[in-house]
């Protein structure tokens, strides 16, 4: 029986109806056909009927154009598979085709002959047809969609894009598009490498021809990485404009990382990213509304709004954000990262974000946490526009106290440059001398603080060394660390001791106005009252060495001569210095002057 059969299979080989050239001019018709220009077989061509009728073909060429780009196509082997029964009745109607090895990129322009005498020209490859009107990408796919119906299913192996436009390659796809025709659902599945690392997609339209028409059909596309996975369910239409509804959720355990791996190296790293939002895309304008948005653990809802068309070369985004607890300090630590050591301070200070995309936010929290600072009820904005970026917190409760906080950053003649004021009032005077790694003279007490700083910032050494500051500060009820009441009034050399255990002495009010210089700061007015009377000191203080010089007098308060009539005695003021490195200087208290 088995020779029966083996003999009956050889004679039906024998006789079979589709032969090689028809299969093959077949299959150079329907890839001509796909890919919109001629397809030439440079290499050898084979047929099999088991165990599925195919054949395969080796080095097939192919000149067409994207966008008006002149492309060429090579493809190291095509496999292509029939139906074993249209086979036998000699039909060549392809089911599947699989490309193993191609790739896509730019034409390689023809090399021109030595001379005429060199003989004929080798013969090149078919001519692109005339460049047309350069076509979006939505009209591409509908073209590729068309030409599609009928091949049943597409497989791409080991393939390699390069397309004009595209910052990198795409390497080692890996794809499969299925699509049956007529009103079957189109899917497209596998893996791909981009900018060094794999990637895989996974999608499905419902509804493929009437999407293209300007017709609601469903859609789904999930893309994943280490970089991170976006996903997109919902339906669209694909007529112009581009309209999609539906939830996008998008997750990536780095923002910067999955920033660079999608071209864009300059997004600071703001930690982990999960965003869930319902979107709606009309064109180049796309709404999220209901967004959950987790940033480097800092949870929040809202809305956003961007503009996607690029107008002027820039993007923009704008929005609300309302968040729990926000933490803006590890924001701080991503753009300009806290000095740990001298050679940190010439480390660079790079903020690229906004160089083609514009930024206005409007964010609030119950909680925030500024560097070390606690903050409730904070209210703030974000803008950046023009590679310049403002960071304005106009309200928020912090240090007992209320206060805000203005941070911009941007270029001045090209070269990167910080604006900086901070407002604080009512402050407790004793939280903030806390978070001070030095005591601070004044340990208590209801402020009023005023701070200003502006300079280049390349650098934190640029800016220590080059940033012009300013400070006003006011104090009521307080209390000076380190100058007990009888020290003011007894002549001679004295060793401060200002540490936190010091003795301190009362004051009603306390107000000083400074101006900085890098870290050389000249303390242009300094005026204290107590019960006792009044002093005053000027001078210039150091802040990286904390070495200060202080000159000044106390003068006790007036008081009503003993015996009657309006005759009022004053005392003299006594003069005063303060030099050395604080908290531990010295004041030299001179004598007081004898009445006149």
């Amino acid at each position: 029986m088995a020779l029966v059969g083996a003999g009956g299979l050889a004679a039906a080989f024998s006789t079979f109806p589709l032969t090689l050239p028809a299969a093959q001019a077949e299959i150079e018709a329907r890839l001509g056909r796909l890919v919109g220009a001629p397809v030439s077989v440079v290499g050898s061509a084979e047929f099999a009927l088991l165990p599925r009728p195919s054949v395969i073909l080796s080095d097939v060429r192919a000149l067409t154009v994207s966008d008006g780009a002149a492309m060429q196509l090579d493809i190291d082997r095509l496999e292509a598979d029939f139906n074993l029964l249209d086979a036998l009745t000699g039909k060549a109607e392809i089911r599947r085709v699989t490309l193993v090895r191609p790739e896509l990129g730019p034409a390689e322009p023809p090399v021109a002959s030595a001379s005429p005498a060199a003989g004929p020209a080798p013969a090149t490859a078919p001519a692109p047809p005339p460049s047309g009107p350069s076509e979006d990408g939505r009209a591409t796919l509908r073209a590729l969609l068309a030409r599609f119906e009928g091949l049943g299913e597409l497989r791409l192996r080991d393939g390699l894009v390069r397309l004009p436009g595209m910052a990198g390659a795409v390497s080692s796809a890996d794809l499969d598009f299925r699509w049956a025709g007529a009103g079957s659902p189109a899917s497209l599945s596998g893996s791909f490498v981009w900018n060094g690392q794999p990637a895989k997609v996974q999608g499905q339209i419902d509804r493929p021809v009437p999407f293209f028409r300007g017709e609601a059909s469903p859609l789904r596309v999930v893309m994943s990485g280490p970089s991170g996975e976006i996903g997109f369910s919902g339906e669209g239409t694909g007529a112009d404009p581009l309209r999609l509804s539906g939830v996008l959720k998008l997750s990536t355990p780095s923002l910067s990382r999955a920033a660079r791996w999608l071209g864009e190296p300059s997004v600071p790293d703001l930690g982990a990213l999960a965003l869930e939002t319902r979107i709606e895309l009309s064109g180049e304008r796309l709404n999220l509304g209901a967004v959950q948005l987790d940033l480097g653990g800092n949870t929040a809802r809202g809305a956003m709004e961007a503009d996607l068309s690029g107008a002027k070369g820039r993007r923009s985004l704008s929005g609300t954000l309302a968040f729990a607890h926000l933490d803006l300090g590890r924001a701080f630590q991503a753009v300009a990262p806290v000095p740990r050591n001298v050679l940190d301070l010439q480390r660079p200070v790079r903020f690229e974000l906004g160089r083609d995309l514009d930024i206005d936010l409007r964010l609030s929290a119950e909680r925030a946490q500024i560097g070390p600072v606690a903050a409730a009820e904070l209210a703030a904005a974000i803008k950046v526009a023009g590679g310049s970026a403002t960071l304005d917190i106009g309200d928020m409760a912090a240090l007992g106290g209320r206060g805000g906080l203005r941070l911009r950053f941007a270029a001045v003649d090209g070269h990167p440059a910080l604006d900086a004021s901070l407002r604080l009032s009512a402050v407790n005077m004793a939280e903030l001398d806390a978070l001070s790694g030095v005591p601070l003279p004044v340990s208590m007490g209801s402020a009023d603080l005023d701070v200003t700083l502006a300079g280049p910032a390349s650098s934190w050494g640029e800016l220590l060394a080059g940033g012009r500051s300013t400070l006003s500060l006011r104090v009521a009820d307080g209390r000076l660390r380190g100058f007990p009441a009888e020290l003011m009034r007894t002549a001679g050399r004295h060793e401060i001791e200002a540490t936190k255990a010091a003795p301190a002495q009362s004051f009603r009010t306390l107000t000083a106005s400074m101006q900085g210089s890098g870290t050389r700061v000249r303390l242009d007015a300094l005026a204290m009252t107590t019960n006792e009377g009044t002093s005053e000191a000027r001078g210039v203080i150091d802040a990286h060495t904390r070495r200060l010089i202080l000159s000044g007098t106390s003068q006790s308060r007036i008081v009503e001569a003993s015996g009657s009539g309006s005759a009022f005695t004053s005392s003299q003021p006594i003069p005063f210095t303060i030099r050395g490195e604080w908290p531990r200087p010295v004041m030299t208290v001179d004598a007081p002057e004898a009445p006149i």
